[in-house]
């Protein structure tokens, strides 16, 4: 009998003790010198901006400006930049080419001699003769000339090439509506990000704007930066002149995807570029005409178009056949095998089409400051908070063990071990943990202890701990189960704030589940 006793509380006592093991490990972790340092292997927590610090950006109307020959219509609206080597060939095709010599301007051809170098004294007198007889006629007729053929400076389009100085913002959009719209656009950009966590802020007066972002990886900030300064224009343009096209303002949306080859095993990434009514009839038109042609005598002619975003062009290329559907798909970036590499292209591409989607910018911004700002909140806090976890799990313990005696206590270890495995869980599950978090976690763990009650309230009535265990578990299931599917929406919210408390109650359920079954054996040893 002494013997039977004593078995019973070494289980006991090494259950306790396995349980402790745990929670030392998730409170206080595993050291072990790196370099001479000692370091905790146990994987650090993933913490939200509140907690964890975060990134301010700050960004400032930028204030460049370009000179640039563009193309102009007769409203005076830009349509195109000049595209390099094509203003020779436009003028080329309307007038002369202008040859400077020694005594002025001439209307020559280049490489072409002057007859008038070679002239004597006495052709030329006689050719001045000639010319002042003729004189007025020349004038009326290049008159007429003049009024039938096109300007120096004028395209088949009926745009005349004029330089002008671009600038990045005109004085005219700088304005508060402007201010407000550019954050509303930057926000729909931010928000369709995979687990988005954000402040921003706009001066109303200046027009910067301040965006809060976690502290994450260079390649996290680079793709605010590029959320914030990409315009989103959108633009297929005569890669031969330079002329645009078409632009967003026929078209109904972006998407990216990608395909694979079965031979090759590489991945590629597409954007899709879906137009409206109006659109679809432009784009085939270009498909129609920008082509690649074989001529009679055998020789290549190419008509090729340029797809640019924010004038930086991305594909130059020629159509291989008529698009009546009104949908253009255009490889981005390299083809590859190394899935890394596509992760990062498509997450890129998937970035640009996300900010096309969004709109045009009305305001073109630029990066001015870059700091980081330390959470003020576990500094001041953690302390505090730590003594009050305490306070409150003693309290429980005094309560169990008050009302339930060694049983009591074995449920008190039990929620300790709990919270302990929960921690890890969370840990490993690379939850972000943001305030909302940390009060899910402490509901989860209240939920659990009036669970590990109820089946103790059966216990103490005589009732058998398994048959306890199944009739409280069976209650519990039916009051969890509508939450549980809820967690599980929350949890694939894009929303840090949201998913953070989806996903930590959601795995502090499942946890309970599985974890009293630990009690359950302890109680049973007993």
């Amino acid at each position: 009998m002494n013997l039977e006793k004593a078995i019973k509380t070494l289980k006991i006592i090494t259950v306790i003790l396995i349980i402790l093991a745990v929670a030392a490990i998730s409170f206080l972790g595993i050291y072990k010198k790196v370099n001479g340092i000692w370091t905790n292997v146990i994987k650090d927590y993933t913490y939200g901006m509140e907690l964890g610090g975060y990134r301010e950006l700050r960004y400032v109307l930028s204030d460049d400006s370009l000179e640039q020959k563009v193309y102009v219509d007769q409203n005076g609206e830009i349509k195109g930049l000049l595209s390099d080597g094509s203003e020779a060939e436009t003028i080329e095709s309307t007038t002369t080419d202008l040859v400077e010599d020694g005594e002025g301007i001439s209307l020559t051809s280049e490489g072409e001699e002057n007859p008038a170098a070679e002239q004597t004294a006495e052709d030329t007198a006689t050719e001045e003769v000639a010319t002042e007889a003729t004189e007025t006629e020349n004038t009326e007729a290049q008159t007429d000339a003049s009024l039938n053929s096109p300007a120096p400076n004028t395209t088949e389009e009926g745009y005349t090439i004029e330089n002008r100085v671009i600038n990045a913002n005109n004085e005219a959009d700088i304005k508060i509506d402007n201010f407000n719209l550019a954050k509303k656009i930057i926000q729909t950009r931010l928000e369709s990000q995979e687990n988005y966590e954000y402040n921003i802020r706009v001066n109303n007066f200046t027009g910067e704007i301040i965006v809060e972002v976690p502290d994450g990886t260079n390649d996290d900030v680079n793709i605010i930066h590029s959320i914030v300064e990409t315009v989103g224009k959108f633009q297929i343009v005569d890669a031969q002149t330079g002329i645009i096209l078409m632009d967003q303002s026929n078209v109904r949306r972006f998407r990216c995807t990608y395909q694979t080859d079965s031979n090759t095993g590489s991945y590629q990434t597409y954007m899709l570029v879906y137009f409206d009514k109006e659109g679809k009839d432009i784009l085939s038109n270009i498909s129609k005409e920008y082509v690649e042609k074989t001529e009679a005598d055998g020789s290549v002619t190419r008509k090729a178009v340029s797809i640019k975003f924010d004038d930086s062009t991305a594909s130059t290329t020629c159509f291989g056949e008529q698009l009546t559907d009104g949908i253009l798909s255009f490889p981005l970036g390299s083809a590859t095998t190394d899935i890394d590499d596509f992760r990062e292209t498509y997450k890129s591409i998937y970035t640009l089409t996300a900010v096309l989607n969004s709109g045009t910018l009305p305001l073109t911004y630029e990066l001015s400051s870059d700091d980081y700002v330390q959470s003020n909140i576990v500094n001041k806090y953690s302390i505090a908070f730590a003594i009050a976890v305490v306070v409150a799990y003693v309290a429980i313990t005094v309560y169990l063990i008050i009302k339930y005696k060694l049983r009591g206590l074995l449920a008190s270890v039990n929620v300790l071990g709990y919270v302990a495995v929960n921690m890890l869980a969370i840990r490993y599950g690379n939850v972000t943990l943001t305030l909302n978090g940390i009060v899910s976690i402490i509901l989860a763990t209240l939920l659990y202890v009036s669970f590990l009650c109820m089946i103790l309230n059966k216990v103490k009535t005589g009732m058998k701990v398994r048959e306890a265990y199944s009739k409280g578990l069976s209650k519990y299931l039916i009051a969890i189960i509508p939450v549980i599917i809820g967690l599980l929406i929350f949890s694939y919210m894009h929303a840090v704030v949201i998913s953070s408390i989806g996903l930590t109650l959601f795995i502090s359920l499942m946890i309970q589940l599985l974890y009293s079954l630990v009690l359950i054996f302890a109680l049973e040893i007993i």
